[in-house]
């Protein structure tokens, strides 16, 4: 790979920071769900903020292919910097958060995650030559799980139990901590910020593609986006489907998974934490070894593989009742979410000119929250949602993914359409 400092350093930036908002995501869902016991009023919260996500995400594809990557990250860093921070301060001073407060950096959270990630893939091909795509979406998928599963280790020891005992991990461990409170784990995740604002200043680099800067308005800029990919279907059929095992994925980690751990299995924090810790060992892995797997497969046969294996663990979930199998499952669904993306970023790179990259990836962002809030709503019913009901959500999940793999197989491999990187 060309500019090998400047991506290491990127990565480093993008762990730094990803450690303990990793924490806080992991926090967040499960001191709603087992510690204030608000499961609903977190369901609303977050079908709110991922609506409004819907109008953001097509909005920042617009702001990283118009102004400079580097730019940009500086200026997430900072806001989040502030917002962490300012939130840490008010519950210091308050003696901690309102339940608003903790879904106000929810919400900052999940709303930088449509600029930080498009931004991250935008400047990595800018950054990278052509042929290193493939071990760049590998370098990213390990990083971020690595930090995931460290995340995941720091959550058993803060997190507060829901007072049915659990794994006990903090005596196997031998380490014993208070439970943070809310606004300490911010606190925490406002600093790493800082850390990364500073890393990312210090990188340069010598871009490797050309770029054309396209001005005019937002509108116009946007419609550029659509345009592209009106002319190319397949590979919009390609992003959309492919990204519907993450629309999953996202709903089971942020929702269903703590309910099927908390009402359904009976389990406390540390098996919830452990769940994630697993999930994110299976993503690990695939990070390591997909590329190498199917290396002699199109990238959309081998996401139809992925996507069948994780149609299969969603409909055994529904079936079973031990958190043993729960564990595998998620190591499982690690896995495949984690060999799907690396697979599907690096086909997008090489297809994908590097001034339409942000719009074309806010557009299929735009897609995943779109089918995300509509999952969500489905799966908030009480049908679903209910104690004992849980598993239904989980069959559901797998027939999504079902249709979705049909779709991808039918209309979103290679044909007869032209070169889509033109």
């Amino acid at each position: 790979m060309q500019n090998q400092r400047a991506i290491y350093s990127l990565l480093a930036a993008n762990a730094v920071s990803s450690f303990a908002q990793g924490i806080s995501l992991i926090a967040i869902p499960w001191y709603f769900a087992s510690v204030l016991d608000m499961e609903a009023y977190f369901v609303r919260a977050f079908q709110i903020i991922t609506l409004l996500t819907l109008f953001l995400s097509l909005y920042s594809g617009t702001l990283i292919d118009r102004y400079n990557r580097k730019a940009l990250f500086l200026g997430l860093n900072a806001v989040g910097f502030a917002v962490l921070c300012s939130a840490a301060v008010w519950g210091f001073m308050h003696g901690g958060l309102s339940p608003l407060g903790i879904v106000v950096v929810l919400a900052f959270s999940v709303f930088s995650f449509q600029v930080h990630y498009p931004n991250l893939y935008a400047l990595g091909q800018e950054v990278v030559g052509r042929e290193g795509y493939g071990r760049f979406s590998s370098l990213i998928e390990v990083q971020n799980q690595a930090t995931i599963i460290l995340s995941g280790v720091f959550s058993i020891l803060l997190l507060p139990d829901s007072g049915r005992g659990g794994l006990g991990l903090r005596d196997v461990l031998g380490v014993h901590i208070e439970p943070w409170d809310m606004h300490e784990i911010f606190l925490l995740d406002g600093i790493t910020y800082a850390i990364a604002f500073t890393i990312i200043s210090r990188i340069r680099y010598t871009s490797t593609r050309e770029r054309h800067i396209e001005t005019g308005t937002v509108w116009k800029r946007l419609r550029s986006g659509f345009t592209y990919l009106s002319r190319h279907p397949r590979l919009f059929v390609f992003g959309i489907a492919s990204h519907t095992v993450f629309v999953v994925t996202i709903v089971h980690g942020f929702y269903l998974v703590n309910l099927y751990i908390d009402n359904y299995l009976h389990e406390g924090a540390e098996v919830y934490a452990l769940s994630e810790i697993i999930y994110s060992a299976g993503a690990l892995l695939a990070g390591l070894i997909i590329r190498r797997l199917f290396r002699k497969w199109i990238p959309e046969h081998a996401i139809l593989c992925l996507m069948l294996l994780a149609i299969s663990i969603y409909l055994m979930l529904a079936f079973t009742r031990w958190y043993g199998f729960m564990l595998l499952f998620q190591f499982l669904v690690g896995i495949s979410n984690a060999g799907v993306r690396v697979l599907r970023l690096t086909a997008l790179l090489t297809r994908v000119e590097n001034e339409i990259i942000g719009r074309s990836e806010s557009i299929f962002n735009a897609g995943n929250i779109f089918l995300r809030l509509i999952v969500l709503s489905v799966l908030g019913l009480p049908w679903f949602s209910e104690g004992e009901q849980v598993p239904r959500a989980y069959l559901a999940c797998g027939l999504f993914l079902a249709v979705t793999s049909v779709i991808l197989w039918i209309w979103g491999r290679p044909g007869k359409e032209k070169k889509t990187g033109s």
